[in-house]
């Protein structure tokens, strides 16, 4: 992941979301940003005792940003966010660090209080969407044996021949059967009996 330098076009606001080129919930004001780089690291215990650590695997960067909206504004710009958090909208997050890219609000809880009855305060939580690379189409080293035409999803089309059809007998009783026997250990019968078997 490369961190996006500042958008050419961004307004005064150091801290700023963009869809694209333009800024939204621009009368949100943001008061502070946290960005959170994050990675998992593969661990594996010896016989020693020891841990040891030979693998990183980067996961989704997560940025919160706190954001006052005054009170004239706090609907529209409710409703706004809440439109963008339920399309699921890749956003860019501006910092002063940077910019970062592919982003989507995760969270977006506000808390109202008398202390702040002409604003409120939300935390927006964006988490970077990662998408794997486009693998390129498999080419056997020899081209002879690539295939030439699409043909499809293929099905089986192997049936079971019996080796051997034998009539057998069943004990106690007066059934009738059909054994197709490939070998002792798989003898597959149909029969219909009119009393016990064994």
């Amino acid at each position: 992941m490369t961190i996006g330098q500042p958008l050419q076009n961004a307004s005064t606001d150091t801290i700023a979301v963009f869809n694209g080129f333009t800024q939204v919930f621009q009368n949100a004001r943001p008061m502070k940003d946290d960005v959170i780089p994050r990675a998992k690291l593969m661990d594996h215990p010896t016989e020693t005792g020891q841990v040891i650590s030979d693998y990183k695997i980067t996961l989704p960067v997560e940025i919160t940003i706190q954001l006052l909206i005054p009170a004239q504004y706090y609907r529209d710009t409710y409703q706004e966010i809440w439109n963008l958090w339920q399309a699921s909208t890749t956003l860019t997050v501006q910092t002063r660090v940077g910019s970062f890219g592919n982003m989507i609000i995760s969270e977006q809880p506000h808390n109202e209080t008398p202390e702040k009855f002409d604003a409120i305060v939300m935390e927006l939580k964006f988490r970077m969407v990662l998408t794997p690379a486009q693998q390129p189409a498999f080419t056997p080293q020899d081209t002879t044996q690539a295939d030439t035409q699409n043909n499809g999803q293929q099905n089986a089309t192997t049936t079971f021949t019996p080796t051997d059809t034998t009539t057998v007998p069943f004990d106690g009783g007066t059934a009738s059967g059909v054994a197709y026997v490939n070998s002792p250990q798989n003898v597959q019968t149909d029969f219909h009996s009119s009393g016990a078997l064994w």
